[in-house]
């Protein structure tokens, strides 16, 4: 949203410096297909902007309007700098944050989600993360920038405020992220049948002893996304065993979602009528792995909260094999397009 809204001051500036026949320094002519095209990356496939560290997804129209021409767009998959991965495939798009939040000042209004991801197809936004809330003051705003919020596994228990919120400090600085280097890998695979993401963090490592990973396959048509959730025993460190946590899947709110099949799936319906399967299971002690529905906000739109769904996966931390594998698969029209 930052970006857009500075290469919108930039494009005035080059139209109004055209309009009269002043020549535009360089820098403009350099720098302004870049901002277009990292644009666009940040755009899912609905036209709109991804949300993501307090931004919204913003209109369609004001999205394309400063969008690359077909001439001038150049795409990529990976943006170094910022730390997202993009899996993208005919009508899908899938985007997840692979670096640690930013840090100092420009911290002050990022979310802690590492390795949380947005999912679309077409005009159907479906996985997203809760967005930043902008009219229900601090104690809202703060609990809408942590991880619960995102679409991303957390623990349940005994997690360490990722904040500055109390002291002398946070009353000058604001709610700044807290330093936190923990260590972030990525590996990706690309083809013609599809692509692979594998990221791991080390956010958990202090306080459960465990790291998080990550594992996407998205298929050439653009019809399945698989992914693979482990909790894994970090190095040198104490395992929390038993310790509970969750994988969330944020909807957006124009999705309704049943359980089916004993609890293990989930049909999706999309606004457009779509339906997409969601199946889940965990490795190990069936008793201890479930599915099931909960309430949501999103406010990824305007910043204004509207209620949603949430599909949450349970389980508790083991110290052997410890992971969710699940999936979302296309299954075709469902019903008439919402009006």
């Amino acid at each position: 949203e930052a970006l857009l809204d500075q290469l919108a001051d930039l494009l005035a500036i080059q139209a109004a410096l055209k309009s009269r026949n002043i020549d535009a320094p360089s820098v403009l002519s350099e720098t302004i297909p870049l901002m277009q095209n990292m644009l666009s990356f940040l755009t899912l496939s609905d036209g709109r902007l991804a949300s993501f560290h307090g931004g919204t997804a913003l209109s369609r129209d004001l999205v394309s309007a400063l969008a690359p021409s077909r001439a001038a767009y150049k795409k990529f998959s990976f943006a170094s700098k910022t730390g997202f991965q993009k899996l993208q495939f005919d009508k899908s798009s899938l985007l997840v944050d692979v670096a640690a939040p930013p840090r100092g000042a420009m911290s002050t209004n990022a979310h802690f989600a590492p390795l949380a991801m947005e999912f679309s197809h077409g005009e159907d936004r479906i996985f997203v993360n809760c967005g930043p809330n902008r009219v229900h003051g601090p104690d809202w705003r703060l609990a809408t920038r942590g991880i619960a919020g995102h679409s991303t596994p957390a623990f349940q228990r005994d997690m360490l405020d990722p904040f500055l919120t109390t002291g002398i400090a946070a009353r000058i600085l604001g709610p700044r992220v807290l330093e936190n280097n923990f260590p972030i890998t990525v590996k990706r695979t690309d083809g013609d049948d599809g692509s692979w993401l594998e990221a791991r963090h080390g956010a958990f490592s202090d306080s459960h002893g465990a790291d998080i990973q990550r594992r996407f396959y998205l298929s050439g048509n653009g019809h399945d996304l698989r992914g693979e959730d482990s909790l894994l025993v970090a190095r040198d460190q104490e395992p929390a065993l038993g310790a509970p946590f969750c994988i969330r899947f944020h909807l957006h709110p124009h999705v309704s979602a049943n359980l089916q099949a004993g609890g293990m799936s989930c049909l999706l319906v999309t606004g457009s009528g779509r339906g997409w399967q969601f199946r889940a299971a965990g490795s190990g002690d069936p008793t201890i792995y479930n599915m099931h529905l909960e309430p949501s906000v999103y406010m990824g739109m305007s910043g204004i909260p509207q209620r949603s769904q949430q599909i949450v996966l349970t389980g508790r931390f083991e110290p052997d094999e410890c992971l969710f594998r699940w999936a979302i698969k296309f299954v075709g029209q469902l019903r008439r397009r919402r009006r």
